[in-house]
């Protein structure tokens, strides 16, 4: 069976700071909600933050983003970065 086709969606390379910005505004979100003891708000800024983060790296280095239903997907798309940081931090995912 060929494997399956993951959705992406071509974007400008330069918008990469829009979803760096993202991230950045999550992480910083999510240490807030930590020190306040806010366990849920801190779960859904790391989501949150990791998938602007990986959007961030899609774009700036491949030009794409992920558009599949599956969050999980966007680990094959990091790995075809082929850079050694991005594929041991994938391992954790």
């Amino acid at each position: 069976m060929p494997p399956k086709k993951i959705k992406t969606k071509a974007v400008d390379r330069s918008e990469y700071k829009i979803y760096l910005k993202k991230a950045n505004e999550f992480y910083d979100t999510m240490i807030q909600a930590k020190e306040r003891k806010k366990w849920n708000a801190v779960g859904l800024n790391a989501v949150h933050c990791a998938i602007s983060s990986s959007d961030a790296m899609l774009i700036f280095y491949k030009g794409i983003r992920s558009t599949n239903d599956s969050h999980l997907t966007v680990i094959d798309l990091l790995n075809s970065i082929n850079l050694t940081e991005i594929k041991s931090k994938c391992m954790t995912l």
